[in-house]
This record gives structure tokens, C-alpha cells and sequence, in this order.
């Protein structure tokens, strides 16, 4: 039991987090994830931040005041 506990860390421990999820509005990293090779996945960060920024920034394009 000992000997599959340690095989065990050992492979979590060798596991690369090749994966990076960035926020498509902000370009901030969210997350990354163990993947077999380099991957970006975009997601939303959902910071208020961010909500505000994108708020800002389509009320720039429409026109709007």
C-alpha cells in the first residue's frame, strides 16, 4: 500500500499544467490545467473589475454619454 501511495505523489507531483485559461476581455490568467501539451482557453474572470472595464468600453464604442 505504501509503494502506490508514493507512485501515486510521485505522478501528481511530475503533472504539468501546460493549459493556461485567460479572460478574453482583460487578458488576466485565470487558471491553468494539466494538459499533454501548450493550450490558451479563454474564458471570463467574472471580477467586478472587469465587468466595469467591458462596460466602459462598449459604452465608448456605441457612442453613448
Amino acid at each position: 500500500m505504501e509503494q502506490t501511495a508514493i507512485e501515486n505523489m510521485r505522478s501528481h507531483a511530475s503533472e504539468r499544467h501546460l493549459g493556461t485559461v485567460i479572460c478574453q476581455h482583460c487578458g488576466n490568467v485565470i487558471d491553468t490545467l494539466p494538459t499533454n501539451g501548450v493550450k490558451m482557453l479563454y474564458g471570463d474572470c467574472g471580477t467586478i473589475e472587469c465587468a466595469v472595464a467591458r462596460a466602459g468600453a462598449a459604452q465608448q464604442q456605441s457612442g453613448c454619454r
